[in-house]
């Protein structure tokens, strides 16, 4: 972005008339420049900075060989929803020619590269079926979300995070799984069931579950607690029983803390949520389908109560604002110790203790209920890699280098890319140089120019292929020693502020000058100042032998000009050691015509 602020010195006779323009002028300029200072600012603040585009590099780029994108269908997500638990069931060729035969190198990463957590319910490498629950952080109702699937990687190690699936408020995940009478909790709660009677069947809603033949239970021991609030959900396949346990929290349904239960004979109040021994705290509605899969959910939120069939409320009411906690026991498609015998099949059971929204629990019916409605899964890529950057010139810890020294690396990419390779002072991380469109194993350079003599540097270099960048390690060096440092010269006027004929009006972020202006430069060296040359643009204008004032030299640049430009001034020491220093400038002046002024 540029700006041009304009203003004249006019010609002619010197009268009030033009005083008074230029007074005007200097108001309008004052005027405009509090419009444009906020924008300029932030323009000259980024001006020495620079932005590498791509994505953020993968954690799994560099030993992952191969992903694949899902795409989560928005339509299917009722509200944005953080650290929500997706299904991923898919059974894929892909997977089954190129996983590890126990599906550890199977990961997730987000759109941004940052790995996501997951839990493998089951995986057969056989066929490639995958059995997966992975936690999005962030989901949304609007816009698609991506994510990505990565596998083969023949060495690496179990990627599951099982516990960071699932959120703090979950205290129970019973996925049902197991063929085994142990039944484990997915949670940091460990409120593993243990199983009286009930066997594995593999043919539930999700993988495998526990089928009921009678009066079989599974009981969790040492139960939390929960006072104000809680949501349980279970699919359910069930017979015509009349009354069919889900969740009891206690020994009857009169002798309970709480209890979700279904009353198949009674349409319209065929679920019943009740708490504290049943005693009129209890609300009932909607009704459940036989010999057919359905999700069940019951919400409590210190006495208000919503019921759920497959992700739509379907009743409601208000009991005691608190459940007693009597007893330490759960039951699991039955009480806690029997007594209700019924036939069907039970999965994926999940109690938490909090409240779970109606965005929460559509979500999770739509997810559970059709993994393929919810997400597409695209082709095979192949793995990119990211750069590799190595061989530094000079070496690292090198010493007796030149001031103005050549910087090296060599740069490689395993996909052939073309690569920039940018140069920093570790420092301050400042950007001394790039260079552009370097090879696959091609060596980047650029100059680092006018440093001090006898100073220890360090830098890094920053590879990018447009897709993923490296940074390099640190290096170091020190450079020459000098028994004649080259004299240091200043621009002391202009600095960052506004000027009117040669005086400083107020401090500005840069340098805007309207009329002449004298250029003050401060040199000095230990064996003496020859001269010191004023630059305009790259022209030489002056060559000033004298200082003014003991190391002070100055030169009053008095011609037609306008815009930016760039003032260099080059001090020469005796024995021609030279630096220099410049400035960025807006000027803007038209010299009067006077006869007896210069």
């Amino acid at each position: 972005m540029s700006f041009y602020i304009y203003a004249i010195e006019f010609e002619g006779k010197y009268t009030m008339q033009n005083e008074n323009s230029y007074i005007i002028s200097i108001i309008v300029m004052i005027l405009l420049l509090s419009t444009i200072l906020p924008a300029l600012q932030s323009t000259m603040a980024n001006s020495n900075s620079i932005t590498v585009s791509g994505y953020i590099s993968s954690p799994f780029a560099d030993e992952w060989q191969y992903y694949k994108m899902i795409t989560i269908n928005h339509e299917k997500v009722e509200a944005n929803l953080t650290n929500f638990p997706i299904l991923i069931s898919i059974q894929d060729v892909d997977l089954r020619d190129k996983a590890q035969s126990d599906g550890d190198d199977i990961a997730f990463s987000d759109y941004n590269g940052n790995k996501l957590n997951h839990e493998i319910e089951s995986y057969n490498n056989s066929n490639g079926n995958l059995t997966a629950w992975v936690n999005i952080t962030n989901i949304s109702s609007s816009t698609d979300t991506i994510i990505y699937m990565y596998y083969g990687n023949p060495t690496c190690e179990n990627q599951q995070n099982i516990f960071d699936v699932w959120d703090k408020n979950f205290v129970m995940i019973q996925h049902l799984n197991e063929n085994e009478e142990t039944l484990y909790d997915s949670t940091y709660y460990n409120n593993n069931g243990i199983a009286n009677g009930t066997t594995y069947n593999k043919d539930c809603q999700i993988d495998g579950g526990r089928k009921y033949n009678g009066d079989e239970y599974i009981t969790v021991n040492d139960f939390p607690n929960l006072s104000t609030a809680l949501t349980a959900e279970a699919w359910v396949y069930r017979d015509d029983t009349t009354f069919i346990n889900i969740f009891s929290k206690g020994t009857h349904y009169d002798t309970c803390d709480w209890i979700l239960y279904l009353r198949t004979q009674h349409p319209g109040q065929g679920i019943d949520f009740g708490i504290n021994n049943h005693n009129s705290n209890y609300v009932r509605g909607g009704s459940t389908p036989q010999s057919t899969w359905f999700y069940l959910t019951a919400t409590y939120d210190a006495g208000d109560v919503i019921l759920y069939v497959n992700g739509t409320e379907v009743g409601n009411g208000t009991i005691t604002s608190s459940i007693d906690n009597n007893h330490n026991v759960l039951g699991l498609g039955n009480n806690n110790d029997g007594g209700q015998p019924w036939t069907g099949l039970l999965d994926e059971l999940r109690v938490s203790k909090v409240t779970r929204n109606s965005s929460w629990i559509a979500t999770s019916f739509n997810t559970m209920s059709d993994p393929a409605d919810f997400f597409s899964l695209g082709p095979e890529e192949i793995t990119s890699h990211k750069p590799v950057v190595n061989d530094p010139y000079p070496t690292d810890e090198a010493t007796d280098v030149s001031i103005d020294t050549s910087i090296k690396v060599t740069v490689s990419d395993q996909d052939g890319d073309i690569m920039d390779v940018f140069f920093y002072n570790a420092e301050d991380d400042s950007l001394f140089g790039v260079d552009e469109n370097v090879i696959d194993g091609g060596r980047a350079e650029v100059t680092w120019y006018n440093l001090d003599y006898e100073t220890t540097y360090e830098w890094y270099a920053v590879a990018n292929d447009s897709i993923f960048e490296t940074q390099s390690d640190t290096w170091s060096f020190t450079t020459e020693s000098s028994t004649n440092d080259p004299p240091t010269v200043t621009i002391i006027k202009p600095n960052k502020q506004i000027y009117f004929r040669d005086k400083p009006i107020f401090s500005f972020p840069g340098v805007f000058i309207i009329g002449h202006i004298t250029i003050e430069v401060e040199a000095k060296d230990n064996t003496g100042i020859k001269q010191v040359e004023f630059y305009i643009d790259g022209d030489l204008k002056n060559i000033c032998t004298e200082p003014t004032d003991d190391e002070f030299y100055s030169w009053t640049w008095n011609e037609k000009t306008f815009l930016r430009h760039t003032i260099r001034v080059v001090a020469v020491d005796i024995v021609d050691n030279i630096s220099e220093e410049s400035n960025k400038v807006f000027i803007f002046n038209f010299p009067r015509i006077h006869p007896f002024k210069p």
